[in-house]
């Protein structure tokens, strides 16, 4: 079971529990409520035996947050982040320049063009057997 102990120099209680090895883990909550610490240091430990879902756990901490703070903990995950983030991004669109320095950016990565040609190409866009209908496509 998990426990909260305030060190000597802290104003904050620290959790204590164990993890999925064995291992004894001890992490700051940051709280200055023992009670609150209290709650913080049993789903640490919930989440390090992962004994509940990521989802629960998830659950479980923005419960927390709101009881601490008086407000809602946004749960994002990579893809709604994503796409919140595009939809701020349509109303400018991008412009010639941008598309094609993304597409050259993918392309160089993955290793099908040279960082050199690449930049080339982006300074005169016309050169080295870029598609004009791609060309044409772009704002």
């Amino acid at each position: 079971m998990a426990s909260v102990h305030r060190r000597p120099a802290s104003k904050f209680w620290h959790a204590f529990f164990r993890d999925s090895e064995g291992r004894l883990v001890d992490k700051s909550t940051r709280l200055k409520d023992r009670k609150q610490a209290q709650r913080v240091a049993d789903t640490l430990e919930m989440a390090a035996q992962r004994e509940k879902s990521a989802q629960h756990v998830r659950a479980a901490f923005a419960q927390i947050f709101q009881d601490t703070y008086q407000e809602t903990m946004s749960i994002a995950t990579s893809r709604s982040y994503a796409d919140q983030w595009l939809e701020t991004k349509k109303a400018f669109p991008p412009t010639r320049t941008v598309v094609l320095g993304v597409r050259l950016t993918t392309q160089r990565r993955i290793g099908q063009i040279h960082p050199v040609v690449a930049l080339r190409i982006i300074a005169d866009p016309g050169r080295r057997g870029m598609n004009p209908q791609f060309l044409s496509s772009c704002p």
